[in-house]
């Protein structure tokens, strides 16, 4: 189906053409997109069916009895043409447990009909109950007692006015204290004693050393004398 161009030209302008339109008459084919279809209740929901037929068709829906069903606030029919191809739809409105079934749709013409079948099932939405929640908070409350230290106690000094005879009385030695300074003087004057005995145990013995170093040195000069002298003499 569709149209032709037919041109026809020869040396002698201009060319000629003609346009022929062809046309194919034939019985309705149909078929359903979808034939199954779930929708819970209280819904909307849209059955669609596709035809190509020529010449054009009469197209009509049946419910689940076998009723036709025409436009009416609880249902929709529209069908959009395009050349040979027809869309079929129908909407059914606010689904009742009574509105399942198979629904059929039914093209027919001058050359035949032919129909096709739509299953449509409730289908079922779990809701779950609200859910409530409750939640506990504990306050925990801690106490901290904080006892104060005892401040030293000091004992004030007494005062005393100048030209008085209110001075505090010197505090006296004890006899355990004058022992003890008196072998520590003791201890200082035997360490002093043996300082000086090794001083002088020193200088004795280095004066015994220089009295050698010189008799030895004038024995020296004695000898080189006598051998001297001998050396004249002879």
């Amino acid at each position: 189906m569709g149209a032709y161009l037919c041109i026809a030209s020869n040396e002698v302008p201009p060319a000629v053409s003609k346009r022929i339109s062809l046309s194919v008459n034939f019985a309705p084919s149909i078929h359903a997109p979808s034939q199954l279809l779930g929708a819970p209740v209280g819904t909307d929901v849209t059955l669609e069916c596709k035809v190509e037929a020529f010449p054009v068709t009469m197209n009509i829906w049946e419910d689940n009895h076998s009723n036709i069903l025409l436009n009416s606030p609880k249902y929709t029919l529209s069908d959009r043409r395009d050349g040979y191809h027809v869309h079929m739809n129908l909407t059914v409105r606010n689904l009742t447990s009574r509105d399942y079934g198979v629904y059929k749709c039914v093209s027919k013409n001058s050359l035949g009909a032919a129909e096709s079948s739509v299953r449509l099932y409730e289908l079922k939405v779990s809701t779950l109950p609200p859910t409530t929640t409750t939640t506990t908070t504990t306050t925990t409350t801690t106490t901290t007692t904080t006892t104060p230290r005892p401040r030293p106690t000091t004992t004030p000094r007494p005062r005393t006015t100048p030209g008085s005879n209110n001075w505090p009385p010197l505090r006296s030695t004890p006899p355990g204290e004058n022992n003890m300074m008196r072998s520590s003087n003791e201890l200082d004057n035997t360490i002093r004693s043996g300082a000086s005995q090794r001083s002088g145990a020193r200088s004795a013995a280095a004066g015994s050393v220089s009295d050698q170093r010189r008799s030895t040195l004038l024995e020296v000069v004695f000898d080189f004398l006598l051998f001297l002298l001998l050396f004249i003499v002879r």
